[in-house]
């Protein structure tokens, strides 16, 4: 996933994928926290690189555990020089996190027929080609966010027949991302949002990171949607803004 945008930073700038291994599922204490699976990837990180400055960054639930891990640096007495969030809002405003009565209730609300009149005056306005993609882009939207509400389901079910404990390592970061609450961070942030997302309603351009992140904050709007921010043609003004604001990070440490 991110081989096109590591390419394009440029052969003299290391670029360092950490994948957490299943391993993890039986070695993470309980309850599950997110501050755990951070300090695991800050321990790997510094077998590799023992001293900072580090430069940490992740796309959603991978934003979270890089900021988790940011922090566990941080309290070590080690540099981070930049944290880069990838389509990463504060998990408060999560919709995913939300109680499953809510989330339920905000999927019946988009079969309303209210909304189903909107979509058809919606349709009504575009060409006679474009309409088969809308339809198709709203069912399969609907169709994720019911499959999200299943797997969660199912996580917390098996959850409370083994008593807390988990295998898939997946449903052990949500569960312990779905109770972070990430403390206050001082430290030099990127924040990139799909440009496709913030134009469906998402007002707030620091994605409610505003009050908790109390160091300078850049805000980059990258064209496309959620994976297309990593594609062609997205990925070049992806890689572009990363390369300012490590180039600002770097400035701010000479």
């Amino acid at each position: 996933m991110y081989r096109r945008l590591s390419q394009r930073l440029g052969g003299e700038q290391p670029f360092l994928g950490l994948d957490l291994q299943a391993d993890l599922a039986r070695e993470l204490r309980m309850p599950y926290q997110l501050q755990d699976i951070g300090a695991h990837v800050a321990t790997t990180l510094r077998r590799r690189q023992p001293q900072g400055p580090y430069y940490l960054g992740g796309l959603c639930v991978a934003g979270l555990i890089a900021y988790a891990a940011a922090e566990c640096l941080k309290s070590q007495g080690e540099q981070v020089a930049l944290l880069a969030l990838f389509e990463c809002d504060n998990p408060a405003s999560w919709i995913e996190f939300a109680p499953r009565r809510s989330q339920v209730a905000s999927l019946t609300e988009r079969l309303a027929p209210s909304r189903l009149k909107a979509h058809l005056r919606r349709m009504a306005q575009l060409e006679l080609g474009e309409a088969p993609e809308y339809v198709k882009n709203r069912v399969t939207s609907l169709l994720s966010n019911a499959r999200k509400i299943l797997w969660q389901t199912s996580a917390d079910v098996r959850a409370s027949f083994r008593q807390g404990r988990l295998h898939s390592l997946n449903q052990i970061i949500y569960v312990a991302a779905k109770s972070y609450r990430p403390p206050a961070y001082n430290g030099h942030v990127a924040l990139f949002q799909c440009a496709d997302r913030l134009k469906q309603g998402q007002t707030d351009p620091l994605g409610g990171w505003g009050g908790v992140i109390t160091g300078p904050i850049d805000t980059y709007q990258i064209p496309g949607s959620y994976w297309e921010i990593y594609r062609e043609p997205n990925v070049g003004f992806l890689a572009d803004a990363l390369c300012r604001s490590l180039a600002a990070a770097s400035a701010q440490r000479d």
